[in-house]
């Protein structure tokens, strides 16, 4: 017992501590804020994360897709409503060579430069009876309707002094329709020969012709009709003739076509056409 020393000794204790991590914040990317636990948030404190967290919304980019502009202030507050809003964009023609989309996805044209390039500038040409088309190819005479209403003369028909029929290009001939004109005009050259009340009819026929006038003076005709050719297929020999002249023809057992007729006189000659259908 006496080999023992008893002395007073300080004994301390002593547990490892967990050593807390500095409390941070980050945005959720839903608006919402949250401590990732590590210290290393982007915010020190949680109501500045609270201030700078923004909500997702989406707009659509003109081109079908949905995105998020970063705002708070898309135009939806969920993807799905975009996708199903967001129309793809296509393109028509407006007859004017210019293209649009007509907000519906179901232009004609996928893309603005295939619409581009089949866009055709309207343009416009007469079609001699006064009227302005558009022929479609972009290359007509007039760029805007008004100028060519504004050119296109209405044609109409004077005759000359052979007993002949044309257009004189200024809209105020005599004759509104070329077969007025044509039936004045023989009219007319036929009383300078001596002859009147000169008629053919009907013109055109599918067989029978008549032909008639009248002479108040003795005097030698020839009444002949002959194709395009220049064969005579009848003739009739007037000699000294006086009075009413009044034939009938048939040419039902000729070709389809038109033909001539022709009054020979000492006075002069007259031609008129037969048309047979």
């Amino acid at each position: 017992p006496f080999g023992y020393y008893y002395f007073f000794y300080d004994i301390e204790v002593e547990t490892p501590c967990d050593i807390s991590s500095n409390v941070s914040w980050d945005c959720d990317g839903q608006g919402n804020c949250y401590d990732p636990g590590t210290g290393g948030g982007q915010f020190s404190n949680l109501s500045q994360c609270q201030s700078s967290c923004i909500v997702p919304s989406w707009d659509c980019d003109g081109q079908g897709n949905c995105y998020d502009p970063g705002t708070g202030s898309g135009q939806f507050s969920n993807l799905s409503q975009c996708q199903s809003s967001c129309i793809v964009p296509s393109w028509d023609c407006d007859g004017q060579g210019n293209c649009s989309d007509p907000g519906t996805g179901s232009g004609q044209f996928s893309n603005l430069s295939q619409c581009q390039s089949s866009c055709i500038v309207p343009s416009w040409d007469c079609d001699g009876q006064g009227n302005c088309s558009d022929p479609g190819t972009g290359n007509g005479q007039f760029s805007n309707l008004s100028q060519c209403q504004s050119s296109c003369i209405v044609p109409s028909w004077d005759c000359d002094a052979q007993g002949n029929c044309y257009d004189p290009g200024t809209g105020i001939g005599m004759y509104s329709s070329f077969s007025s004109c044509e039936s004045e005009c023989v009219n007319v050259s036929v009383s300078v020969i001596g002859l009147n009340n000169f008629k053919i009819y009907p013109n055109p026929s599918s067989d029978i012709f008549n032909v008639e006038f009248s002479s108040n003076n003795k005097k030698t005709i020839e009444v002949k009709i002959m194709n395009l050719i220049g064969e005579i297929i009848f003739i009739d020999n007037l000699n000294e003739f006086n009075g009413e002249y009044k034939q009938t023809i048939n040419l039902l057992f000729y070709s389809k076509g038109i033909y001539l007729l022709q009054i020979d006189t000492e006075d002069g000659i007259i031609n008129k056409k037969l048309i047979l259908k």
